[in-house]
This record gives C-alpha cells, sequence and structure tokens, in this order.
C-alpha cells in the first residue's frame, strides 16, 4: 500500500488561454502567446493542463504531478528526458525531451508521477 503522495507539492499553476483539443491530465506546450496547445511529437512540453474549458486551461508549470505516459518502455524512476507523444501524453525521448525527476510509476494504468 501506498504510504506517501507526492502530487500538488510545490505546485505552480498558471491560467492560459487553451487551443481546441486541450484536456485535464494532458502535456501541453506553448502555442502562442499566453496560449497552451497539445504538446506535438518529440516536443519538450511546458506542463500539464489541470483543468480545461471554455477556452482556458490550468497548467502546471512546477511541482509533482500525474500525468499519462506512452510507448512500449515506461519511464524509470529517477531522472528521464521525456517529450509529448502528440496525443496529450509523454513519452521517453532523449533528443528533444525535458529532464524530469520522475518518482513513481504505474505501469499497469500507464501514469508516472513526475517532478516538474
Amino acid at each position: 500500500m501506498k504510504k506517501i503522495g507526492y502530487e500538488g507539492i510545490g505546485q505552480v499553476t498558471v491560467t492560459m488561454e487553451a487551443t481546441d483539443g486541450v484536456q485535464a491530465g494532458w502535456a501541453v506546450s506553448m502555442a502562442g502567446n499566453g496560449l497552451a496547445g497539445t504538446c506535438p511529437s518529440k516536443t519538450a512540453f511546458c506542463g500539464v493542463a489541470l483543468h480545461a474549458r471554455d477556452g482556458q486551461a490550468a497548467v502546471q508549470v512546477g511541482g509533482f504531478v500525474r500525468a499519462g505516459y506512452s510507448g512500449d518502455t515506461a519511464p524509470a524512476v529517477g531522472w528521464n528526458s521525456l517529450a509529448g507523444d502528440g496525443a496529450g501524453k509523454v513519452t521517453l525521448d532523449a533528443g528533444n525531451g525535458r529532464k524530469v525527476l520522475v518518482t513513481e510509476v504505474d505501469e499497469a494504468a500507464k501514469t508516472i508521477v513526475m517532478y516538474l
């Protein structure tokens, strides 16, 4: 049984305008001045959308956050280089990714907790 939770520690969240299609839980990147968009494949993400509606999103840009991952290989606990996968999740990408600290991996749910 998990006894420690990291989510929300050091959380820094900003409200941004959002492009169509941005959904809660998705990795996002900057799509323009103050505009969050779905992070393109092989692109470093700026944060994770916690909420999205009515053309706006609350984007977590710092602290511990849970996100979905894609790909055949799960990120490992420790330092990883992750990028967007183009469909709202993150994936391992040594060439284009952003360095983050992964503190928890749930391979069954395909989610991680990471420190941005």
